[in-house]
C-alpha cells in the first residue's frame, strides 16, 4: 500500500508532504540498495524513515527447484514450471532468521485467460477450485514420492 499526503487545504501549497510505502524487496536486495533506488528517483532533499523492516533470506537457494519442476511435469506433462517473485510477503522471512530455507511451491493449473498477477494479493484475490485441487494433489504426490519411508 502507498499513501501520499500533505497540507490541510486544497488551495494552499503544503508546508510538507509525506508518503508511506510498503516495500517488498526481492531476494538478495538490501534495504540500503532499496533506499538508494528511491533516492535516485526522488532526489536527496527528502528525509526517509524506515518504520519497520523484516529482513528476508540473504540468498536464493534453488536446490529443490528441479524436483519441484519434475513434480509439476508428472502432474501435467505439458506444464511449464517457472520460478518467479510475487509482490506479496510470507512468513518465510521469520524462518530465514533461524536458518530455515523456505520455498513458495504453489503448483496451479490455471486457465489460459486467468490473470493471476492482477488477482493475486488484491481485495478480490482468488484462484479457481480446479487449480487448487491440482496443486493439493501435486504437493501430496511430491511429498509421498520424496518421503516414501514416512508413508
Amino acid at each position: 500500500m502507498t499513501i501520499v499526503g500533505g497540507g490541510d487545504a486544497v488551495n494552499v501549497i503544503p508546508a510538507e508532504v509525506w508518503c508511506r510505502c510498503d516495500l517488498r524487496l526481492v531476494p538478495e536486495c538490501t534495504m540500503e540498495e532499496a533506499l538508494a533506488d528511491i533516492r535516485a528517483v526522488i532526489g536527496d532533499g527528502f528525509d526517509i524513515e524506515v518504520l519497520k523492516y523484516d529482513q528476508g533470506s540473504r540468498g536464493v537457494d534453488l536446490k529443490l527447484y528441479d524436483s519441484f519442476a519434475d513434480a509439476i511435469r508428472k502432474a501435467d506433462p505439458e506444464g511449464c514450471p517457472i520460478p518467479f517473485v510475487l509482490q506479496a510477503v510470507t512468513d518465510a522471512r521469520f524462518m530465514a532468521r533461524i536458518g530455515i530455507q523456505t520455498y513458495g511451491f504453489t503448483p496451479m493449473d490455471l486457465p489460459q485467460d486467468y490473470d493471476f498477477t492482477s488477482l493475486s494479493h488484491n481485495a478480490n484475490e482468488r484462484v479457481p477450485v480446479k487449480a487448487l485441487e491440482f496443486g493439493a494433489e501435486t504437493i501430496y504426490q511430491y511429498i509421498a514420492h520424496s518421503y516414501k519411508e514416512c508413508f
